[in-house]
């Protein structure tokens, strides 16, 4: 029995203190003000001062003449004795916030007067206030301007109308180009879309392409060095002096044969290299870290490989 009363006692303690903590954060100190028209103001509004938030509004109750509303703002923030209020519109979309003004060398004591409370501008205030705004317009002035706007377009009847096809025009640039805008857009996404569907031809492509770049290179150094080893054989072994002497006209041919794929060897095969050469950097660039990331860039191809033969190294 007293255990379970222990327990209620000590449920209760803990209860207290977290309203006390509640209602009056121990890092927080009570600001309030008197004002006019409180219709604006909801408790758990921000309260800021210069722009930055300090606190909120913590309680509006109503006074013999006035509103009194009470703020929760931060300790360390110097308010002084002089300080203004006034309620403003935080978006345009509605809503408000309480505006501290700090003024005066003296911290503040006490309850803001409503003398220094400024609540929103309504439309009542509007109307209050029109008449003055109106007397003080230079009306003359305004009737000098609008009778010279009219004796100008009197003069120029049809400016109204041009003004009107000029803008009627320049929409119909707009939205023409519009459609343009959106005709590339849609021929873009066709475009990425098809590119897409075929990255595997697109690598697939690559591979071979570098695979037949290799072989050529590989085979253009070695025709090479098999035919400086012809031609050596050619200038050392004397019994194919010999033989030529007899057989002139085949090998004459054959030596035509010969030096025309050698030629060919020498100029046609290098010249495909570099076309082919030039494609692979191409579609590498494509398909690169740069490019379009169509593969992974740990992929290794054929022309990433150098593997040492006569006439090469590594």
């Amino acid at each position: 029995m007293l255990l379970g009363v222990c327990a209620y006692a000590v449920a209760l303690v803990i209860a207290a203190a977290a309203a006390i903590v509640y209602l009056a954060p121990p890092d927080r100190h009570t600001v309030a003000f008197d004002i006019s028209d409180a219709a604006a103001i909801h408790v758990g509004d921000d309260v800021r001062v210069a722009g930055v938030s300090v606190g909120k509004v913590s309680r509006i109750s109503l006074q013999p003449s006035v509103v009194r509303v009470e703020c929760k703002i931060r300790d360390g923030v110097f308010l002084g004795a002089d300080t203004a209020v006034a309620v403003r519109m935080l978006t345009a979309a509605g809503g408000y916030y309480v505006a501290l003004e700090s003024a005066g060398d003296t911290p503040l004591r006490g309850v803001i007067a409503i003398s220094h409370a400024r609540p929103p501008y309504s439309l009542p205030d509007l109307i209050r206030d029109a008449p003055g705004k109106l007397d003080a317009l230079a009306t003359p002035d305004i009737g000098a301007s609008l009778d010279k706007i009219a004796t100008g377009l009197d003069a120029a009847p049809g400016s109204v109308r041009s003004l009107i096809d000029a803008v009627q025009g320049l929409a119909t640039i707009l939205d023409k180009q519009r459609r343009q805008v959106e005709s590339t857009l849609t021929v873009s996404r066709e475009y990425l879309s098809a590119f897409d569907d075929n990255r595997e031809v697109l690598f697939a492509m690559l591979r071979k392409a570098a695979v037949v770049l290799r072989v050529l290179e590989d085979t253009h150094i070695e025709f090479g060095q098999a035919y400086q080893g012809l031609a050596e054989i050619f200038g050392r072994v004397a019994v194919l002096t010999r033989f030529y002497q007899g057989h002139s006209d085949e090998v004459g041919a054959a030596a035509q044969q010969l030096e025309a794929a050698a030629h060919s060897v020498g100029t046609d095969v290098p010249t495909l290299i570099d076309q082919l050469t030039q494609f692979v950097n191409y579609l590498q660039q494509v398909l690169g870290p740069d490019g379009i990331h169509l593969v992974a860039g740990d992929q290794v191809l054929a022309t990433d490989l150098c593997v040492p033969i006569p006439g090469r190294s590594c």
